[in-house]
């Protein structure tokens, strides 16, 4: 008999990455975009962000 896995690869990455974002997503979105003005602008901060954030993980593993 064999075991099936019930979380396949894509399931489990995008877990983590929510288990790492967590709450804040959502607490800080009126405050970015009452500052920002526009949803398109927010989204493309967000973007920025991750960017910046995959840059400097990159720049972490790569140490």
């Amino acid at each position: 008999m064999t075991e099936q896995n019930r979380f396949g690869f894509w399931t489990l990455t995008f877990l983590v990455i929510a288990n790492m974002i967590g709450a804040g997503v959502f607490t800080t979105s009126g405050f970015t975009l009452a500052e920002l003005g526009s949803p398109n602008r927010v989204v493309l901060a967000w973007l920025v962000g991750g960017a910046i954030a995959l840059a400097g993980a990159y720049s972490y593993g790569r140490l």
